[in-house]
């Protein structure tokens, strides 16, 4: 079809690293988080 956009030149390209990065981020909290909770109920 013409008027798709790969074919009209149209194309947008999205940001995915930085997607990546907030959720390595998120997940980096998360795993800190757990991890001194584990520490804490061994005691």
């Amino acid at each position: 079809a013409k008027c798709h956009p790969f074919f009209t030149g149209k194309q947008h390209i999205l940001d995915i690293q930085g997607r990546v990065d907030r959720f390595k981020k998120r997940y980096a909290k998360a795993e800190t988080a757990a991890a001194s909770a584990e520490a804490a109920k061994s005691r």
